[in-house]
């Protein structure tokens, strides 16, 4: 991107001086207020053209922001490969300013704490870079390019409330296998002595002779163990809810234990890898965002 420029607020100030004693040298004809007026300028132009070149001759990229926890700043970094040496510059985010540095020539690398940020699914942010190095009178600023990424900022993981096994599911219980869970079966499985008739799929054993059993999600969950992380089970409000639940995903990482994690309005989701962990909290991160959007 390119690098503009604009005066400061003291350069404001000092343009306005050298043109009131240009005005008065020109009205009295006094040659010293010439030659201090005209000082005046050339200090003005050799400022703005170095304020300029010390930004413009840098090249600057930085790192995509990794997802973070809401009760942790963000991390970037910044990779600059300077001619000229730039001893105060500015980063900034969106509108907050995140960091004042400065770089010597050459190749440098700034590691970039981000402010606090709510839990939530953000766009790309807007990065920028100023300087007004060396006199303060100019400032030059470069917009550097957006990343065309998402920015996640996952739930605190704040909560101590113990886990919830999966409910067992009794074949041999009550007839209707829709009675027991919401959920429509998962897959069909070799029939075993003692399943419910309720549960053989006699369509399938018509057409293939093969005598098979439904299988579903929440019978399968309970049948290997795994923990059940259910938003509604969880007491207090949205927001501690998401936390002691994204505290729990966190504490299962320990062994890759298998979860199955279940939101008002979402298909359930089960897994035990660092894949599912994370897309479980991309969607703590997101939950009800796009519905406030609206």
């Amino acid at each position: 991107m390119s690098t503009t420029i604009r005066p400061h607020k003291i350069g404001l100030a000092f343009i306005a001086l050298a043109l009131a004693m240009l005005l008065a040298a020109i009205n009295y004809g006094n040659n010293l207020i010439f030659f201090i007026s005209f000082l005046f300028i050339s200090l003005l132009l050799n400022s703005g053209w170095q304020t300029w070149r010390s930004l413009s001759a840098a090249r600057i990229e930085l790192d995509g922001v990794a997802p973070h926890f809401a009760d942790e700043p963000g991390r970037s970094t910044l990779h600059v490969q300077a001619r000229l040496p730039n001893p105060s510059v500015s980063v900034w985010l969106d509108d907050l300013l995140v960091a004042d540095l400065g770089w010597a020539a050459g190749s440098s690398h700034y590691a970039l704490l981000l402010p606090l940020f709510a839990r939530g699914v953000y766009a790309a942010p807007r990065w920028a870079v100023s300087s007004r190095y060396p006199l303060g009178l100019w400032e030059a600023r470069r917009v550097l390019p957006k990343a065309a990424e998402t920015r996640w900022v996952y739930p605190a993981r704040v909560g101590s409330l113990p886990f919830a096994r999966a409910p067992v599911l009794n074949p041999r219980d009550a007839g209707d296998a829709r009675a027991m869970t919401d959920e429509e079966f998962d897959h069909l499985r070799p029939y075993v002595p003692g399943d419910a008739q309720s549960r053989i799929a006699f369509k399938h054993y018509a057409r293939t002779g093969q005598l098979v059993s439904q299988q579903w999600a929440g019978q399968v969950a309970a049948q290997s163990g795994e923990v059940l992380l259910d938003f509604s089970e969880v007491p207090g409000t949205t927001e501690q809810r998401l936390c002691q639940l994204s505290a729990w995903i966190d504490a299962l990482a320990v062994g890759d234990q298998r979860f199955t994690l279940r939101l008002p309005g979402l298909a359930d989701r089960s897994g035990q890898d660092a894949a599912h962990r994370r897309a479980c909290w991309q969607l703590l991160a997101g939950f009800g965002q796009s519905q406030a959007s609206n």
